[in-house]
């Protein structure tokens, strides 16, 4: 068929998966209630599209969509050897369940949607790339092909970005950037590309971060970010405007390293809640470290302004800045409201702030 294909089915499941289904116009897919499935030997075109159940489509080649997708429940995207585009044309998307992406061949794989969006795995020899106008979840672990990277976006009232499984590249870039929160729980490493967390930072400014609600703006919870290459880590966060919440912490044993002559900034603003107790960047408990070797290592802090004490720049509880070789570290605090200190340094366990060889 060499035009639109409208497929419908009202109350009930839709199944259209001969294998030998040749669909060259838009593919419309229509029902009230259950799910659809859609198997497609060439390149396929989703026009616009509402499925009250789970979606999968299985496409031999490209994938694209001229139309919005409405999907109820979870969705399978799979587009063979070929491009997997469900963003041309899909800013207003709205899935309610997990959406899975595979494709092979080198090509790349973008989504995006209106409001939430939870990814379940992303099987791809291609760049990947999400966005969400609302809140984003990384909730599988996936593996990307060498050079690899991953992007993730996140806009509007409800940003925020939250990575709950592993997620490794080869020497690819990792960059997520959110108008609000980005919260990692889940280990990050990559082989020479760099590694870029932006949350409620205006390009990189977290003198700008204009969000509000209560959360940390970056938050590294019992995870490892490490770069094993020549690549950066770049981590900027500015906490919301209510409750005790920094703008960047690294809790719970959580580390980022750089190991072969990569550089680490870290720079974070507390927030403007009247509480107080918000620190610019935090190291909490189990160890939390930041570690280069060969590479500079600067953790830049501004306490939060909006009331209260002890709003330090830097808070060190039982967490260890260091550099090894030639590295240099330079920690700047600048206090924040009622006088608050700019670097605070707490005993009780090990607390470290070390240049080994380069200069501190």
């Amino acid at each position: 068929a060499g035009r639109t294909a409208p497929l419908a089915r009202g109350a009930g499941a839709l199944a259209e998966t001969n294998a030998s289904n040749q669909l060259t116009g838009n593919v419309i897919l229509t029902n009230s209630a259950g799910n659809v499935s859609l198997t497609n030997s060439v390149a396929t075109a989703l026009g616009a599209s509402n499925v009250a159940g789970n979606l999968t489509v299985l496409s031999g080649s490209a994938l694209t969509q001229s139309g919005t997708l409405n999907v109820g429940g979870g969705a399978s995207f799979t587009a063979g050897a070929a491009s997997l585009d469900l963003s041309t044309n899909g800013a207003a998307n709205s899935f309610g369940g997990a959406v899975s992406l595979t494709n092979s061949g080198g090509g790349t794989v973008l989504i995006e949607a209106g409001g939430a969006l939870t990814l379940g795995p992303v099987v791809t020899t291609g760049n990947f790339a999400a966005t969400a106008a609302g809140a984003l979840t990384l909730s599988a672990a996936n593996t990307f092909a060498a050079g690899r990277s991953i992007t993730l976006t996140s806009t509007g009232a409800s940003a925020g970005i939250t990575v709950s499984a592993a997620q490794t590249l080869s020497n690819g870039a990792f960059t997520a950037t959110s108008d609000s929160f980005i919260a990692v729980s889940g280990n990050i490493s990559t082989s020479g590309g760099s590694i870029t967390l932006y949350a409620n930072a205006p390009g990189g400014n977290v003198n700008a971060g204009t969000a509000m609600g209560s959360f940390h703006g970056v938050s590294i919870d019992g995870a490892i970010l490490v770069d094993a290459g020549t690549g950066n880590i770049d981590i900027r966060g500015r906490a919301g405007d209510s409750g005790t919440y920094h703008g960047v912490t690294i809790r719970n044993g959580a580390g980022v390293r750089t190991s072969a002559g990569g550089t680490i900034n870290i720079a974070g603003h507390g927030g403007s809640s009247a509480a107080g107790g918000s620190a610019g960047v935090e190291f909490y408990a189990g160890g939390a470290y930041a570690e280069t070797v060969d590479g500079a290592l600067t953790v830049t802090g501004y306490g939060g302004i909006g009331g209260g004490n002890n709003n330090p720049g830097v808070a060190l509880a039982t967490g260890q800045i260091r550099a090894i070789g030639t590295g240099d570290v330079s920690v700047i605090g600048s206090g924040g409201f009622g006088g608050s200190t700019g670097v605070w340094v707490q005993g009780g366990g090990p607390t470290v702030i070390a240049g080994v060889d380069g200069t501190r």
